[in-house]
């Protein structure tokens, strides 16, 4: 037998026996032998009432929790308990573990106490009493495994038992929390309030039901709002709750939410929970998140769900072919981060300014009273820097809408709410740009060059003027949605609604992820496989085939066929990641596909010495791979025309240079035939993949090129794009 005293964690049992009176556990005693025995014990009677013993054994290993109300049965049943460590009597007290290894009638058990009294008493205790000791000391157990694992991740946030106890047996449960070294959470109704989406509902929404509850429970007890997105719980934390609750997020989204919502209110306590299991709960550690609550004992879920609304059908994004303009003021974010020439300041690609046009020149035949664009343009990292005016743009804009369009040369402040206040019927103005304050991302740099972030008091001020250009807010920029700016997820109109450029990214993404036409295929580039994992593990659960090629191809090949890779990108920490990804792959029958010979360079550079090399052949030392071979392209486009849906993240070379490009050039070509000529549906992530596909002429010929590189990237990586998340939702059957 091995034992290991918990007392540095738990201390005795006294202490958590404070939650509980001794008169209220006498009562609980009572009425849980009342349940089992209403009438009369004919078994326990048979026996009579001599005088004998029994023996309690311990079966598995495990914490020890339950001692005061197991003594507690059995006083009330005129018989007396003696805990002991094997054979000899000890202070055992709850909180210690066991493991028990003494072999009793061929299995290992441990007896650790033993109960005195008349045999009758005995029996009609016991069952009673091993219910109440198996149960407390499980859920101990189990939080306290839950700890150690906290505490193994350096994780430094509180584990809490969910609210979901037993009637009748609530006490015990919390009481085993303690004992395990978890939170209780709350442990009645009184003790703090929790408004769920019940209450949410039958109040109207989030605000209200927070400033009614903190009308009636005052400044004392602390209010936590049940959150289902990034925008309500943006919401509860605006309106004064002290603790939001993300339910039933997976880690990658609640990660996410968490750290977004963290820069915006840094004091409020964030919980997640829904989901949440031993076999998972470590993929939420995060210093984003305060508590983690989960079930800590095993049994049937049930939830009472109101009446009110019904929310059983699908939520969608709010589009704005479904909002009447009329007569309204429109604040439309929007991405003109266009190039600008150095020389000249003038715009040289205004590609990002005409994919916005069609939801502009809409919102103003709408009838719109006037339409504010808001942009930011480079990185100015939160001060004036005027190489990064978007003036240009406005000139640009106003060509391109011939209509005029006025620049105003702040986005807040007094000057430019009283020109958005009431201003001409059709007005069109576009704002300087938002990264000229730090309030927009919540860091910069001063002028020094040392690292600043925005207060809360700073951002919800910004945020407010912003809010005040309009009546309507519309999202267009979905290149920057993945970011959790102010003007992303901080303009608090009642009307959010998505652009016709964010409506096409998001149903062409939804469709590749939800919706696919088979097969299926992934082409996945780019340097590292730990930079890519997210995604790679992501895709396997939706494609049929994936095209893996890129610098991180090396670090497979390298692994999986022992392949001299020379001096090619070698991933190590990536590298213990392939084992696994080919398992996942080979479990969901999902064929993966490698180059089989390269172009290889004695140098990063156009003039450099090439050769192709094969996979058997290896790379030499001092050289190294940056394109897929003549064999590997011809393959490789074989597999792209016998599927059906296409999505591509990652050149699979240094295209840049024209002595490396032939691999995704020949690649993409095949991906544009099987788009024009045999009914495949193309969907180009943004970023590199996208610079690709303008450069080699194939855009047009693609179903859909993202405008959004970081966005598109962790769309496909299967996370929570807050941009999104903030947009009003509708409901659909």
């Amino acid at each position: 037998m091995t034992r290991l005293d918990h007392h540095s964690q738990h201390s005795s049992s006294s202490s958590h026996l404070m939650i509980i009176p001794q008169h209220k556990i006498q009562s609980m005693v009572l009425s849980w032998l009342e349940e089992d025995i209403p009438s009369f014990d004919w078994g326990a009677q048979a026996v009579g009432d001599r005088i004998t013993s029994a023996t309690l054994y311990i079966k598995s290993k495990g914490l020890l929790a339950g001692k005061p109300f197991f003594d507690a049965i059995f006083q009330q049943l005129d018989c007396t308990v003696h805990w002991y460590d094997g054979e000899e009597e000890s202070a055992i007290d709850d909180g210690q573990w066991f493991d028990p290894q003494s072999q009793v009638d061929g299995r290992n058990m441990l007896a650790i106490a033993r109960i005195q009294g008349p045999a009758c008493q005995i029996l009609r205790g016991e069952r009673t009493a091993l219910n109440v000791l198996a149960r407390c000391s499980g859920i101990a157990t189990r939080a306290f495994q839950l700890t150690t694992l906290a505490q193994q991740h350096n994780w430094q946030g509180c584990i809490s038992g969910t609210r979901k106890t037993t009637p009748g047996f609530r006490l015990v449960e919390k009481y085993a929390m303690l004992v395990g070294g978890v939170d209780t959470h709350r442990m009645d109704l009184s003790s703090m309030v929790m408004l769920k989406d019940n209450h949410i509902w039958s109040c109207g929404s989030i605000a209200q039901a927070i400033q009614q509850v903190q009308r009636v429970a005052g400044f004392s007890l602390k209010v936590e709002v049940e959150c289902q997105s990034f925008s309500d719980a943006c919401q509860a934390a605006e309106k004064g709750a002290d603790i939001v609750m993300l339910d039933n997020m997976n880690p990658i989204q609640a990660k996410q939410v968490a750290n977004a919502l963290r820069q915006l209110y840094p004091s409020v306590l964030i919980e997640c929970s829904g989901g949440i299991r031993e076999d998972n709960v470590a993929d939420y550690f995060s210093s984003d998140i305060d508590i983690l609550s989960l079930s800590l004992s095993q049994h049937s879920q049930f939830h009472l769900k109101s009446h009110f609304h019904k929310k059983q059908r699908r939520m969608n994004k709010l589009t704005i072919s479904s909002v009447d303009f009329t007569g309204k003021r429109v604040v439309c974010r929007v991405d003109f981060n266009v190039p600008l020439d150095k020389q000249t300041g003038a715009i040289t690609n205004g590609q990002r300014v005409d994919a916005t046009l069609p939801t502009i020149k809409y919102i103003l035949e709408k009838g719109a009273k006037s339409i504010v664009l808001l942009s930011h343009l480079g990185r100015p990292d939160g001060k004036v820097d005027k190489k990064y005016s978007l003036k240009p743009v406005a000139e640009y804009l106003q060509h391109k809408l011939g209509k005029p369009v006025t620049f105003l040369e702040d986005c807040v402040g007094p000057q430019v709410e009283q020109a958005c206040k009431d201003p001409s019927p059709g007005s069109i103005f576009l704002c300087e740009n938002l990264r000229f304050h730090i309030e927009e991302e919540g860091k910069g740099v001063d002028e020094k060059g040392n690292k600043v972030k925005a207060t809360p008091e700073q951002i919800q001020s910004f945020r407010a003027s912003l809010t005040k250009l309009g009546d309507i807010y519309v999202n267009d920029a979905f290149g920057t949605a993945h970011r959790a700016h102010s003007s992303m997820v901080g303009i608090q109109l009642d009307i959010r609604a998505a652009g016709f450029l964010m409506q096409k990214e998001l149903e062409y993404f939804h469709k590749a992820l939800e919706n696919p036409k088979r097969p299926y295929l992934a082409i996945l580039g780019g340097a590292k496989v730990s930079d890519k994992i997210q995604l790679i593990q992501n895709l396997l659960h939706k494609v049929d085939e994936m095209i893996i090629g890129g610098g991180m191809c090396y670090t497979f090949l390298k692994v999986l066929h022992s392949m001299n890779i020379g001096d090619s990108i070698y991933d190590e920490p990536g590298s213990h990641l392939v084992d696994s990804i080919m398992k996942e792959a080979k479990d969901r029958n999902v064929k993966i596909h490698f180059p089989v010979d390269f172009v290889v360079a004695d140098r990063f550079a156009p003039d450099a010495h090439t050769e192709i090399r094969t996979r058997e052949q290896g790379i030499p030392e001092h050289m190294q791979g940056l394109d897929c071979g003549p064999q590997s392209r011809t393959q490789f486009s074989q597999v792209v025309q016998s599927c059906k849906t296409i999505v591509w993240n990652g050149p699979l070379g240094v295209f840049e240079m024209d002595i490396f490009a032939q691999g995704t050039r020949e690649v993409m070509e095949a991906v544009a035939h099987a788009t024009s000529s045999l009914g495949a549906t193309s969907i180009i992530g943004g970023g590199d993949t996208a610079t690709a596909a303008a450069k080699f002429g194939w855009e047009e010929k693609m179903s859909h090129v993202s405008t959004g590189g970081g966005a598109s990237l962790e769309l496909l990586e299967g996370k929570v794009l807050p941009g999104v998340e903030f947009l009003s939702r509708v409901e659909s059957n």
